[in-house]
């Protein structure tokens, strides 16, 4: 009997208690006691002390706040940073790879982020990154309100690639130092004081877009500290440059050969004498070609050279395009006799060249000729006024050398004032040549064809159109007669 009292009570108890927690619960739960919660970023984290052994920075415990002056990677330690992660350095603060390795790449949807921590950034808060050593690598990443940038400092001792970055708000610049052995290439740079600025070295830069520049968006100087000096500036897009667009400098190193290619310029404030979109000063064995120059300021000039060292220089320009409406496409402001600049192969803006300047103690040569030269070339002089007859337009820009225009230079828009053409535009081949097929009307008269070519520049040709009776033979006929006379 005992022991069912017992039970009885025991099975209350337990009855209450579930009564009690079936009342209890929901209002523990509304108050989130028990509910599964998300794992939070543990960052800020605090980087005070140098990195002395391999070392991850993970997304999930940004953002990493640099908070002393400098902190160094070395002993061969390798730093990675994930992809999204962000870095803050404190005002003046810096990075510097001394004997060790970053690994700095973030991806297009995740960049990493290299900023200021003040609230109220500008130009130079935070000094940069200064690769020194070992091969690094800095890809996908936005770095904003620096003074340096990325300055590589290597000194041949391994490769850094830096690539599909963009920086902004550099006070210095965006990539600077001597990259021994380097790839920049694919980045973004802008609102900066200048984009590249490389001292020496075999440096590959390629695909870059630098624009809304202070000073020159590259900056190509040599070293005397460098036994070899060849940076190859490959597909740039350069606009919105404050100065040149791409200088080069080979004063104290006769050494240097650097190389353009096919590098788009346009709206380089170039003003005053001796300022170029492009100025070359002393470079031995330069090759400059497939550049396109346009849309240029009142003042400066498209190419500026300069040679003043007494011994002679192999320079090579051919097939580049400059539409310069101010002072001159090609300038020479050498001061000696080996100072002649043969830029033969060039598009210059028209058929007949422009004005070319020398100055100097001993005149500074151009030799531009043969130049590049559009034409439109009928088949036939004279066709009957039938409504049906057709003949063939060749359409040439050339400078019967084998150097034509650069690519995406090369479209020609087509017009004619009576007749048909099968086409508006044509685009020119590897070998600048295209062609239109031209019918005629049923009226006679005179037909004029103009093609006008990638800078603005036209040129006409001509086809007599006789009544259908008249007996016409057949005879080429070329004209280049351009409006106003030329």
């Amino acid at each position: 009997m005992r022991i069912n009292t017992i039970r009885h009570a025991m099975a209350r108890a337990a009855f209450i208690s579930a009564m009690a927690l079936g009342l209890l619960l929901p209002a523990l739960l509304a108050l989130g006691w028990g509910a599964i919660r998300p794992v939070s970023a543990a960052g800020p984290t605090i980087i005070n002390s140098d990195i002395t052994t391999d070392t991850t920075w993970l997304a999930a415990d940004s953002p990493y706040r640099v908070t002393t002056t400098t902190v160094s990677i070395f002993g061969g330690a390798v730093l990675t940073i994930e992809p999204g992660v962000r870095v803050e350095f404190d005002n003046g603060a810096q990075m510097q790879v001394q004997d060790g390795r970053l690994i700095a790449i973030g991806t297009a949807a995740q960049p990493i982020t290299f900023t200021a921590i003040t609230s109220s950034p500008v130009r130079g808060s935070w000094d940069g990154i200064s690769l020194n050593s070992l091969t690094s690598t800095i890809e996908y990443v936005l770095m904003e309100y620096v003074h340096g940038g990325i300055q590589v400092n290597n000194s041949g001792l391994a490769s850094v690639y830096i690539m599909s970055n963009t920086i902004r708000y550099a006070d210095l610049g965006g990539v600077t130092g001597g990259p021994e052995d380097s790839i920049i290439a694919y980045n973004h740079i802008y609102s900066s004081n200048i984009g590249i600025n490389i001292r020496g070295g075999t440096v590959d830069v390629r695909q870059n877009t630098i624009h809304d520049i202070d000073g020159a968006c590259i900056k190509l100087r040599d070293s005397a500290g460098f036994g070899s000096t060849s940076v190859t500036a490959d597909g740039n897009r350069l606009f919105n440059c404050g100065q040149e667009a791409i200088w080069l400098d080979g004063s104290t190193n006769l050494g240097v050969t650097n190389n353009l290619f096919n590098n788009v310029i346009t709206n380089a404030n170039t003003t005053g004498a001796g300022v170029g979109a492009i100025y070359v000063n002393n470079q031995v064995g330069a090759i400059i070609t497939g550049n396109l120059v346009y849309n240029m300021p009142p003042a400066g000039s498209g190419l500026v050279f300069m040679w003043n060292q007494a011994f002679a220089h192999s320079t090579i320009m051919q097939s580049n395009l400059f539409c310069v409406d101010g002072q001159y496409e090609l300038e020479n402001r050498s001061t000696i006799a080996q100072g002649a600049l043969t830029a033969d192969g060039n598009w210059l803006g028209r058929n007949v060249p422009p004005p070319v300047t020398e100055i100097g103690e001993v005149p500074g040569v151009i030799n531009y000729t043969p130049a590049i030269t559009l034409a439109a070339i009928p088949t036939d002089a004279a066709l009957p006024a039938d409504g049906v007859a057709t003949t063939t337009v060749t359409i040439r820009m050339n400078d019967g050398a084998g150097h034509v225009t650069p690519p995406g230079t090369r479209n020609v828009n087509l017009t004619t004032d009576v007749g048909s053409l099968d086409a508006s535009s044509v685009t020119l081949d590897a070998n600048g040549l295209a062609t239109v097929t031209f019918t005629a009307p049923a009226s006679f008269g005179t037909a004029t064809i103009t093609a006008t070519e990638f800078c603005g520049y036209p040129v006409t040709a001509t086809i007599q159109l006789q009544a259908a009776d008249v007996a016409i033979s057949k005879r080429a006929a070329i004209s280049q007669v351009t409006p106003g006379g030329l």
